[in-house]
């Protein structure tokens, strides 16, 4: 370790500082080393779409560094006009929001709305106008030889409200007065304009208790009935409603002024929005599809690291170079026996170790894309879940503890030994709690049945449990029981019955004396009849844990 201040975890400690288990890590080694190019080919065709994804993201990473440069050396130099006209191609895709009014956030859009709704021409920040008006184009060469002054800030002219000019040679009409101004003040009838209306508007307002149509110098009733339109009101607003419609039949509505682009604000956000530190980014992630954990903790542009995944049972390449190492004094079980083992976590942790070690050497050496910390080999059981946890996240348990899962560190095992598997392969083999029954241990209804199988050569089999020894030899405990298949009959008569001198029964005879018929069987009736006096029940045999560990 290389900060003396923080001490190296506990399980590194002891796989290092104990000969037994560096003993173990080492078998880890000799499996990697024996099987190396077969691993490795493994690994590289797991890494084949990782590698092309590489690729992908070397090229962006050139494209970024470029990008970068031009983006500061270049666009941020330019002006507000020439940055909206650079920009024309990419207007429908830059995302735009103007500032919230009165707390109120406005829609977002795309910047070539946002222009088409002002005040400034559309065609003004075109391509096609950048292209025309270019400082060394065809028409700027002609207006320098003939003596004209070209003038820049086209879109800065142009973004300003809606004006009237005076008609080329008018006259001025001389000093403006207080009364020609009050003179020009719109009537009554330019300001209720006709596209307010509507018919929808007159039915909708408010009702009117005094309307009432009157002769000219009559005075107006003072009765007022609130909340109630008056007779006349209600007959003018009937006959409003009706005839409006026609008293304005195209909907003429006014020209509302379009409001101007505020071109500071709209420079700084499209720089933002154009720069390649984020553009290429966003194109990174919606091209290649990573995991969230690689989405959140790093730079999109970093090179993909992985490391292959092995999901075979590693017992079987331990198996393979010395079935002592896997169970030492396998010549001392007798044949056609039944026993019952435990598991070394510590074992299994030290050689998986061993394993991903040598592991992410071979990968570092054949140039595979890893960062080395993952973990290759979690699977030293033939069990569906994973053995162990990801080394890297083992922090600072012991050895033996980095288990997947909250079962118990130290397992049961069941070993057979003999020809009982080989002559009934399908046979079911589970655990079942034991119960007290008048003083007597019974099988009961709760079973476990096998988390993990291997087999030794050549008549061993192996199936783990579950369970602790302790729970297993405990009062009631567990029994182990093998049974034969239910869904496999078998036809036949006991052993021991005695068919005198014949090898085939006939079925003219009566059975033999020691064959019991079950009820309601006919000897010789027909198939059906003989099949069931002939088929054999099921065998189970149940053993329970003290009679084989004392």
């Amino acid at each position: 370790v290389d900060n003396a201040a923080t001490p190296p975890p506990v399980w590194l400690d002891e796989l290092n500082l104990d000969p037994r288990q560096r003993v173990v890590a080492g078998f880890g080694t000799q499996v990697v080393q024996s099987q190396q190019e077969q691993l490795m080919a493994s690994a590289w065709e797991q890494a084949g779409e990782i590698e092309r994804a590489n690729q992908r993201l070397r090229q962006e990473q050139l494209s970024l560094a470029i990008n970068a440069v031009l983006h500061v050396k270049h666009f941020s130099r330019l002006s507000e006009d020439a940055l909206l006209q650079v920009a024309a191609p990419a207007q429908a895709r830059v995302v735009w929001a103007d500032p919230p009014s009165n707390n109120t956030p406005n829609k977002p859009m795309s910047l070539q709305q946002r222009i088409a709704d002002a005040v400034v021409p559309s065609q003004a920040v075109a391509g096609a106008t950048r292209r025309l008006m270019r400082p060394r184009g065809a028409i700027s060469r002609r207006v320098a030889v003939r003596g004209g002054q070209r003038t820049g800030g086209l879109v800065t002219k142009l973004n300003i409200p809606s004006t009237t000019s005076l008609p080329s040679g008018s006259q001025l009409g001389g000093f403006v007065t207080i009364n020609k101004i009050s003179e020009s003040i719109p009537s009554l009838a330019q300001v209720v304009r006709s596209e307010n209306a509507t018919e929808q508007a007159m039915r909708a307002a408010a009702p009117s208790p005094l309307f009432q149509v009157v002769n000219e110098g009559e005075a107006m009733p003072l009765r007022v009935f609130v909340g109630v339109d008056s007779a006349a009101a209600k007959l003018f607003r009937e006959a409003a409603a009706t005839h409006q419609a026609k008293l304005n039949p195209i909907g003429i509505s006014i020209f509302k002024p379009r409001p101007q682009l505020q071109l500071s604000t709209l420079k700084t956000t499209l720089l933002q929005r154009l720069d390649p530190a984020m553009t290429i980014k966003l194109r990174v992630r919606a091209v290649i599809q990573t995991t969230a954990d690689q989405t959140s903790q790093a730079d999109p542009l970093n090179t993909i690291l992985a490391a292959p995944d092995f999901p075979q049972p590693m017992y079987e390449a331990l198996r393979d170079l010395s079935q002592e190492l896997l169970l030492p004094g396998l010549e001392r079980v007798l044949p056609n026996t039944v026993t019952l083992l435990e598991t070394n976590d510590k074992f299994v942790e030290s050689f998986l170790v061993g394993l991903n070690t040598e592991m992410a050497r071979e990968l570092l050496w054949r140039g595979f894309p890893t960062d080395q910390r993952g973990t290759c080999f979690r699977r030293f059981w033939d069990a569906p879940q994973p053995d162990i946890e990801s080394i890297h996240k083992w922090g600072a348990k012991a050895l033996g503890q980095n288990a997947v899962g909250a079962g118990p560190q130290k397992k049961v095992v069941l070993l057979i030994r003999g020809e009982l598997l080989s002559r009934y392969p399908n046979a079911v083999i589970y655990a079942a709690k034991a119960v007290i029954n008048a003083g007597k241990r019974e099988p009961g209804p709760v079973e476990l049945h096998p988390i993990f199988r291997g087999t030794l050569q050549p008549d061993v089999v192996f199936l783990g449990f579950n369970l602790t020894v302790t729970d297993a030899v405990a009062n009631p405990g567990w029994f182990f029981i093998i049974q034969e298949q239910p869904t496999e009959p078998r036809f036949g008569f006991d052993v021991g019955t005695d068919f005198g001198a014949r090898t085939h029964v006939s079925m003219a005879l009566p059975p033999p004396a020691s064959v019991t018929l079950p009820p309601n069987a006919v000897w010789r009736r027909n198939a059906a009849h003989m099949a069931y006096i002939t088929r054999q029940q099921p065998v189970r045999i149940a053993i329970h844990a003290t009679q084989m560990i004392p």
